[in-house]
C-alpha cells in the first residue's frame, strides 16, 4: 500500500476526530440523562412491590 495513502488516511482521521469532539459531551449528558431517568423508573418500580 501507498504510504503516503496510509499518511493521509490517518490525517483524515484526526481532522474528523477534532471536528466530531464538540459533540462527545452532549451525547455523554444525552447519554447520563436517559441512564438516569431509568435507575429512576427501575427504583420506582422496586419500591412499588414491597
Amino acid at each position: 500500500m501507498n504510504p503516503v495513502f496510509i499518511f493521509l488516511v490517518i490525517l483524515a482521521l484526526i481532522a474528523v476526530w477534532f471536528l466530531l469532539s464538540f459533540l462527545y459531551e452532549p451525547i455523554g449528558s444525552l447519554f447520563k440523562r436517559i441512564w438516569d431517568k431509568s435507575v429512576e423508573e427501575i427504583n420506582k418500580k422496586d419500591k412499588g412491590d414491597m
